[in-house]
């Protein structure tokens, strides 16, 4: 994701009528810097520690996904 992909993630939150909290910010900041899928307890751990929580990463990534700024997947292992 590029700066300009975030944007256009932050104006899909914003379409469908979700805040744009510096937690989501914080997120798609961390997902836009790695080149394959990660988990919610990567990106959580990805994060600047104290930023927020896992339940949290875990609720933000699936409305995330709810909007389609981000897809989920399923890898080998399961997770």
């Amino acid at each position: 994701m590029s700066k300009c992909v975030i944007e256009e993630a932050i104006a899909n939150l914003a379409t469908a009528g979700l805040r744009v909290t510096k937690q989501r910010r914080a997120m798609l900041e961390v997902l836009s810097k790695v080149n394959k899928p990660l988990s919610a307890e990567e990106t959580y751990s990805n994060l600047k520690k104290g930023s927020c929580d896992l339940v949290t990463v875990y609720r933000s990534l699936g409305q995330l996904e709810r909007v389609g700024v981000v897809q989920l997947g399923v890898r080998e292992n399961g997770t």
